[in-house]
């Protein structure tokens, strides 16, 4: 059952994101997409600085009965998310002293946006445990359709209006950092108030068993997104924008064959491995 679920909330994911695809192709410019997928590409290769496996550690505690762990979980949820928009800041800064504005102010609202996309993400986890799928496809669909509702809309604006790159740029990031943090900062609290509570517990056990996760992703996070980074330097936006036309597919469907996993994952966690 849960897997019907989660295989039905990422089918009509995908189907959304198909349709933002057929948006981009029909009424974005190319060099427009492939600086946008740019942006994202170079953050996302960085991403390890979240070190969210520490998250994963968490987690695998929760699941062995200790599910007031996850109070503190969605805090660190939210600090290990600035590591990221400090990066993403920073590289603002860099290109604006470079003197490239475009690039210049779009890192700048990726990296401000980042705790409100990715720091309160709680509630995946969360209701993976308690083993309500039902609930987390409603609200992942929720999200999705936000997601494509706010980038129908930039595009639209950006296409019928012509906007600037220097403005479409950052516009069509904002709507997809709010897109995705808007519904998951109206459901999170919510959801954070069924967390019960519990004794303190020594964190540092779990800090290190996560720490020592988050050091073995690293390559794997780099070579993750290092081939859309190299294709903008060599080749340039226009050819970025086409390969990454070229890979929704395959990404779509390796993203739904790996739908099991987060099924499993309580089950496995509350196992003992020794």
């Amino acid at each position: 059952g849960g897997g019907i679920w989660n295989v039905t909330a990422r089918v009509i994911s995908s189907a959304l994101l198909f349709v933002a695809s057929i948006l981009y192709a029909r009424y974005l410019p190319k060099e427009l997409y492939g600086s946008y997928r740019y942006v994202w590409s170079l953050l996302g290769m960085v991403s390890f600085l979240t070190f969210t496996e520490v998250l994963t550690a968490f987690s695998r505690a929760a699941a062995r009965g200790k599910e007031y762990l996850y109070r503190t979980e969605a805090k660190w949820y939210l600090i290990l998310s600035f590591p990221l928009a400090l990066f993403g800041i920073g590289a603002g800064f860099y290109f604006l002293s470079q003197h490239n504005v475009l690039f210049g102010v779009a890192f700048l609202v990726a990296g401000i946006l980042t705790p409100l996309r990715d720091g309160i993400s709680i509630f995946h986890a969360w209701l993976s445990l308690k083993r309500k799928f039902r609930l987390k496809a409603e609200i992942t669909i929720v999200e999705n359709v936000s997601f494509l509702f706010l980038m129908a809309i930039s595009v639209f604006l950006i296409s019928r209006y012509d906007i600037p790159y220097l403005y479409a740029l950052p516009m069509l990031l904002a709507a997809y950092s709010l897109g995705h943090g808007v519904p998951r900062l109206f459901y999170s609290p919510r959801l954070a108030r069924q967390i019960p509570k519990g004794p303190d517990e020594p964190l540092k056990p779990i800090a290190k068993f996560g720490v020592h996760l988050g050091v073995s992703n690293i390559l794997p996070t780099v070579a993750g997104y290092l081939d859309s980074v190299l294709v903008f330097s060599i080749l340039g936006a226009p050819a970025l924008a086409l390969y990454s036309f070229a890979i929704i597919i395959p990404e779509q469907a390796k993203g739904l064959l790996g739908t099991v996993a987060g099924i499993a994952q309580p089950k496995i966690f509350s196992k003992d491995s020794k």
